[in-house]
């Protein structure tokens, strides 16, 4: 992106621009262009499928299961930094985990 002095008479196209921190990006639907808008903007790495993802939280929510899967289909495996989270991993039929000694 250049930016253009504003100059009487000027293509307004070609007016000045100042940086908002605004992006846009594109994919088939929200989360998709959301992913690609974060991707540019923070030179974010994902993981490499069979590297380790380490996973937490509350323990609690229901998602945490849906999460956990994905990222095992996805080829992860998933580490934990308590006994809690672990225990709570492994008694999902379809999920494994391993707590990482703190």
């Amino acid at each position: 992106m250049t930016q253009w002095c504003p100059q009487e008479h000027a293509y307004p196209v070609f007016a000045e621009m100042a940086s908002t921190g605004e992006i846009a990006a594109f994919g088939k639907n929200v989360p998709e262009a959301y992913w690609n808008a974060y991707l540019s903007t923070n030179s974010f790495k994902p993981p490499k499928a069979g590297s380790g993802v380490l996973i937490g939280g509350d323990i609690t929510r229901p998602e945490l299961g849906v999460v956990a899967k994905g990222l095992i289909d996805l080829g992860f495996s998933l580490y934990t930094s308590s006994q809690q989270a672990t225990d709570a991993l492994n008694s999902i039929s379809y999920v494994v985990s391993h707590a990482v000694p703190v």
